[in-house]
């Protein structure tokens, strides 16, 4: 990883597309994750953060993130949540927000809001976090069925445990199991059933 870190991580990643269109071999096709890290401009070392957070662009000095911190934080209450997304998502989610002892303020990413929740199935939680400008603070739930007992807790690449366990209370406090998850295309149920 600090290799790709050193070498860049959109220039590993163009080199593998490359690669996998001159051969069509699988084996060069560049894992999801190396793709969201160069949408989110993390670049590695050049950029200061890629799979490791450096002291500066261009610097090669390691130091703590919220990844891997020095002290773990306690979780922050949220009172305040913005939700964004569109679809019938998004009235899933509010479901369970209303359940829970929180302020909902649709479409907002004010910077008054404690959380942000990202909600739309099918779209990566980075994407509706790019769109709506804001990147900070931003998880994704979602609910897999109306009646779901289970809400999926999505993390970002840079979204802090302490804004994912924040998120995964609200949906303990509205008798809903948490099960945290990272930002892909589809549902856990969907990978469970369908893997391929």
């Amino acid at each position: 990883l600090a290799l790709l870190d050193l070498i860049g991580l959109d220039t590993a990643h163009e080199i593998l597309g490359v690669m996998y269109r001159q051969t069509g071999d699988r084996m060069y096709v560049a894992a999801p994750l190396l793709g969201q890290l160069v949408t989110a401009r993390w670049l590695g070392r050049k950029a200061g953060k890629g799979f490791y957070t450096y002291q500066a662009p261009g610097s090669g000095s390691l130091v703590d993130d919220e990844h891997t911190p020095a002290a773990n934080p306690a979780a922050p209450k949220a009172r305040r949540v913005g939700l964004i997304g569109s679809g019938d998502q998004v009235k899933a989610v509010q479901t369970v927000l209303d359940a829970a002892p929180v302020e909902v303020r649709r479409e907002s990413t004010d910077a008054d809001c404690d959380l942000v929740v990202a909600a739309a199935a099918g779209v990566p939680v980075l994407k509706l976090a790019v769109a709506a400008g804001r990147r900070t603070g931003v998880v994704g739930l979602n609910v897999p069925s109306p009646h779901s007992g289970v809400v999926q807790v999505v993390r970002m690449l840079d979204t802090p445990a302490p804004v994912v366990e924040a998120a995964a209370g609200l949906c303990r406090v509205a008798g809903r199991t948490p099960v945290t998850c990272a930002d892909r295309a589809g549902l856990i149920v969907d990978a469970l059933l369908l893997p391929y």
